[in-house]
Parts: structure tokens; sequence; C-alpha cells
């Protein structure tokens, strides 16, 4: 045997390995997780990064996922799925929550160590009333602002912020109550031509107010060193046959232009689950970025497991409602970086979210 011109047991070689090595079962995990990666590559080229919505159940994974297994989890994420970035969904509640508060440090210091970014999200449609509704958003940002700067660099939310305030939501007044802001409707499912002028008059209201919300929170954000992130569902340049335009800001032009041309960042969300077609509804803005506004913009996929109906939740539109397979949802992503490789405005998909993520792998339609 080799060792025996060494006069060495067994044993003692044994010893002298782990000695050498220093390597605690969870380096090793580690070091399996890195190198299957890289030899499963096998020298292919890195595809565009990917963001992970976490929507439902935002505040469960934050209790959950800490520590070694966190760190495991979110390095899965990052080296398996691609995922550089995760928007969390912080609503005003969460960030009063002083035990929940208390653990986002060490939540986005592991994410972080993972090699992937923690964003924080505000979403609701309350927001769009001025007042009172634009006061909860700007009180998150206060909140957001004064997290950052109480907590070690490591365990800051990263510099952008995302909104995704859906101003064509069909309003619950039992959940969100009465008063001006909260009468007007978007009226879904209606092209402008089909509107009366007074319809017309309630959806350029709200337009004006979401356009109005997204330059307040972009220069509240803009003293902290925060840039402005949103979310666009891809059917406002052709709404019904006809394009959502808005005379906002002394301009005169579509919805799509205003937002691409205000914000550091935009998800355009398509909901749909057919790549060709979401090649097909997101060229315009993407075409628009390019030559325009140089903003960057990730295509998001759906996953989200809807509870209602509405014209965003049609059958077809999300992997995770009609079964699909995880694999679907990859050749979907394939086909769509493929298409937009060679565009200098595409970043990369955003996915729709984690629960409805976590759903693909059963293929079975999540409930």
């Amino acid at each position: 045997m080799r060792f025996n011109k060494y006069d060495l047991s067994m044993a003692r070689v044994r010893a002298e390995l782990f000695r050498l090595i220093k390597l605690t079962r969870f380096s090793l995990l580690l070091l399996f997780l890195l190198s299957a990666t890289f030899a499963g590559c096998g020298g292919c080229s890195n595809p565009p990064p990917r963001t992970l919505w976490v929507m439902e159940g935002a505040n469960s994974l934050v209790y959950d996922f800490s520590g070694s297994s966190g760190f495991l989890h979110f390095l899965n994420l990052r080296y398996f799925k691609n995922v550089r970035g995760i928007i969390l969904n912080t609503p005003h509640y969460f960030f009063q929550d002083q035990d929940y508060r208390g653990r986002l440090p060490q939540f986005i210091s592991t994410a972080h160590s993972a090699g992937i970014n923690v964003y924080p999200l505000a979403g609701d449609r309350r927001y769009l009333c001025d007042g009172w509704g634009h006061q909860l958003l700007m009180d998150i940002i206060k909140d957001l602002i004064e997290y950052n700067a109480g907590v070690n660099e490591s365990e800051r939310f990263d510099d952008l912020f995302y909104t995704n305030i859906k101003f064509y939501e069909k309003i619950d007044r039992k959940r969100i109550g009465e008063g001006f802001c909260n009468r007007l409707e978007f009226y879904p499912g209606r092209s402008s031509l089909e509107l009366s002028p007074g319809q017309a008059d309630e959806r350029e209201y709200l337009l004006t107010e979401y356009m109005t919300l997204l330059s307040e929170c972009r220069r509240e954000l803009a003293k902290a060193g925060i840039r402005l992130g949103g979310v666009l569902p891809v059917w406002t340049d052709d709404y019904f046959g006809a394009l959502l335009t808005l005379d906002w800001d002394g301009l005169n032009q579509e919805l799509y232009k205003h937002v691409l041309d205000l914000l550091d960042e935009v998800v355009l969300l398509s909901f749909w689950v057919d790549p060709d077609k979401v090649i097909d509804l997101t060229r315009t803005e993407l075409d628009y970025s390019r030559q325009v506004s140089g903003t960057p913009v990730y295509i998001g996929l759906d996953t989200h497991c809807y509870s209602s109906s509405s014209a965003e939740q049609e059958e077809g539109r999300s992997f995770a409602k009609e079964g699909m397979s995880e694999s679907d949802l990859e050749e979907a992503i394939s086909i769509i970086d493929d298409y937009y490789s060679s565009s200098q405005a595409f970043m990369g998909i955003s996915i729709y979210d984690y629960k409805g993520y976590l759903e693909l792998s059963s293929g079975k339609p999540c409930r």
C-alpha cells in the first residue's frame, strides 16, 4: 500500500485528510452544489438573470428561511434557478410588526451571502387615492429608509423599490371603503372607444393619479439613493383594440411610454403561458425602451395561484393555475431569452410569484 512507505495507519490517514481539508458537512454540501452547477452547464453561456416575486406568504418565508438551511435554499435559487433578485412584498403593516422586522436582517443578509438581492415591494389599489392613499405608500417608503439606516449594510434592502399598483383592478368597496376616489372605476375589459364621457373621465383620473403617485415615490426615494421600479401589464399599448393614452406632465402619449420614461426599471407582466404570445405582446415596449427611454425591462411570467376571477386571471395565463410543470416554464423562458438575447433593454425574466412557482413541481393545477 502506498501509505506503508510512510508507516501510516488508515486511521492516521483519515485524520490527516480531515485535518487538511477542514470542511464541515455544510461546506461539503456547498461544494457539491457549486460543482454540480458548473458541471451541468458544461461551458454554456449564462442565461439572463431572473427575479422572483414573493407575494403570498411573504411573511412566512421570512420566518421560515434563516440560518444554514435558508442559505442552502437561496443557493439553490441562485445557482440552479438563476435567480438574482427577490422582490419581497412589504405592505405597510409588515414594518410595524416588530417580530417580523427583527427577522428581516438575517433573511436579507442570508440572501446576500448567496448572491441574491432583496427588493421591497408595495402594491395596493388604495394608494391611488390622493391624500390618505398616497400617504400610506409614503409611510412605507419612510419605514424602508428608516429600516435601512438602522441595520448593517449586508442586512439592508437593495437600492430598488418596486411598486405594483393595479390601477385597472376592480374595486372591492367592502375592503377599501367608500369615498370619491374609491368609487372610481377603470372599467376593465372595455376599450376607450366604448366608454361614455363620464367613464372616460374616471379612467383618466385614475391614470393621472397613478403617474402622479409614481412621480412622488421616485422623488422621495431619490433622497435616500433608492431607485424606483414598477410593474406594467403588457396590454396598455393595445387595450381591446385601442391605445391607453394620457395627457400628463405636459405630454400626451401612450401610458407605457410615460411609465418607461419615468421609472428606473420595469417588469412587463404578460399573463400568458405561450412564449410566442408573450414575445408578441412585449415587443412594442421593449422596442421603445431600446430606442428611446433606455429603461431596463424584465418580462414577467405568471405562476400565481389566483383565487378569484378577473381579466388578468383567465384560463391559460398562469403556469401554476394551468398545472404546467417547471420544465414547461423553463422551455418558455428559453424561447423568450433566445428571442431577446440581442436586445439591450431586455434584462431577463421575472417570475410572479414564489408560492405558485413551488406548485410547478407537482404538475397539478394549484388551488
